[in-house]
């Protein structure tokens, strides 16, 4: 399946983490391609990698790092446009078209910081909640899934400095094709 016309792509925040050089050696030993997005320059990814895209997003300070989520979200989108061009199938005006809209998200972000009172006051009421469930379709899908997964199971139960420690959560079944995902470092 891994062959010099297979490219993968990895995310990592620190760069460290132990099961993404394993399978960024599992790429290298099958001869692709690789592109890693990474926070942390010269780190152990940046240097396995062909290529390197770095977020800068700043310092983590814990696993839950939305900053180094979003940074590394918008790199993937960023690469998968310039991909699409070179390869034809994403024309220069839709890519400037969606370049446009990346720009607008500090903006965006900020009109969503500025709700904070109003979010630490929904917290409040959802502090004692035993069950959560986080939604997303489409490109929202990721987003629902960084939720479940860091915000509240790693925040919720203080192991937010415990980096890169597994974790058992349940099985989750997606509705809308019925199949049952369970994110690749659950064990």
């Amino acid at each position: 399946m891994l062959d010099e016309r297979t490219l993968v792509v990895s995310v990592s925040q620190s760069g460290e983490t132990v099961d993404v050089l394993e399978a960024m050696q599992v790429a290298h030993l099958g001869g692709a391609l690789q592109v890693t997005i990474c926070n942390t320059e010269g780190a152990q990814t940046t240097r396995v990698a062909d290529g390197t895209v770095l977020t800068r997003a700043g310092l983590e300070r814990g696993v839950a790092s939305t900053k180094c989520f979003t940074t590394a979200a918008v790199a993937l989108y960023a690469l998968a446009l310039r991909l699409g061009q070179l390869r034809g199938t994403v024309a220069a005006e839709e890519v400037a078209l969606r370049i446009a809209e990346l720009s607008r998200l500090p903006d965006a972000a900020a009109r969503a910081l500025a709700e904070g009172p109003a979010c630490r006051r929904m917290a409040e009421e959802f502090v004692g909640a035993q069950h959560m469930l986080f939604l997303g379709r489409g490109l929202a899908f990721p987003a629902a899934m960084e939720g479940a997964d860091d915000q509240v199971l790693e925040i919720g139960s203080n192991r937010s400095q415990s980096a890169h420690v597994p974790f058992c959560v349940p099985q989750l079944r997606r509705f809308d094709d019925g199949q049952t995902y369970s994110p690749p470092h659950i064990q």
